[in-house]
């Protein structure tokens, strides 16, 4: 799809030099879903909310394989790769795009409309001033790297748990 936008919030998860994947494999796989669930959650609460289009197309992936590779959130939205900018963990200071001079298509001409503002206006200040980038799912990472420590921690424990059987 042409306006896919993803982040890959969780890659390489597993050294090869574990051994059998059939022993962490499930505890891996539960600690990203958690993970990336609530992450989910987050992302779409700090989303820019106008017609709450983009928060919806927010979607956990997972990889293939016992444990997965990856993981992370991606969309279908095809204004996503704009509003949030280039997807950093840490996430970048808040910020615009450069000034430009967009085309007054039907998205914008909707927005303006609801807003009650001509679309020339809002053409002319996104030239001044561009448009603010928000880093809706970046936030999120940085905001839940904390408590990502302490399930990796218990994830540990429960891995512990397993081989000792």
């Amino acid at each position: 799809m042409a306006g896919r936008f993803t982040a890959q919030i969780i890659r390489n998860t597993v050294s090869p030099k574990l051994g059998d994947p059939p022993v962490y494999g499930k505890v891996v796989r539960k600690l990203m879903q958690d993970h990336l669930e609530v992450t989910l959650k987050l992302a779409k609460k700090k989303a820019p909310r106008d017609t709450g289009k983009m928060a919806d197309s927010l979607k956990v992936y997972m990889g293939d394989g016992e444990p997965p590779k990856v993981g992370g959130i991606r969309t279908d939205s095809r204004k996503a790769r704009y509003v949030h900018g280039a997807f950093r963990i840490p996430a970048l200071p808040r910020r615009r795009t450069r000034p430009h001079f967009p085309p007054a298509n039907q998205s914008m001409r909707a927005w303006a409309s609801r807003r009650g503002v001509r679309v020339g206006l809002v053409q002319a200040a996104i030239a001044r001033r561009g448009t603010p980038i928000v880093p809706f799912i970046s936030e999120a990472v940085d905001e839940l790297a904390p408590v990502l420590k302490t399930r990796i921690t218990q994830a540990a424990r429960d891995i512990e748990k397993e081989w000792g059987k």
